[in-house]
């Protein structure tokens, strides 16, 4: 069975990439998973990964939308598969009384 590297990356305000981490494993399986404050620290994060071959593959959260996971993608240098979370339309209204109205 093929092992995976999973990265997943966090964005909200004030969190800290250097104290917000955390990394588990299963088997020969790992995952590393990494809070940050803003775009530019996500892309770091992301950009170092890649340059150390880390992980396999990086989602983010949905506070990223395309054009952040685009922007972390161009850090890597397209050098790995990046995702990122969405949701349904149908959960629109629970999500606005969380985040505000989405853009």
């Amino acid at each position: 069975m093929k092992k995976f590297r999973f990265g997943y990356i966090q964005m909200h305000e004030g969190y800290d990439p250097k104290i917000h981490n955390a990394y588990f494993c299963h088997g020969q399986d790992e995952t590393y998973i990494v809070a940050v404050d803003n775009l530019e620290q996500a892309c770091q994060v992301a950009k170092q990964w890649a340059e150390e071959d880390k992980v396999d593959l990086i989602e983010l959260c949905g506070a990223f939308g395309e054009a952040g996971a685009e922007k972390v993608n161009q850090a890597c240098q397209d050098k790995l598969p990046i995702g990122y979370a969405t949701h349904s339309p149908s959960q629109n209204e629970k999500y606005e009384r969380l985040f505000g109205k989405v853009k």
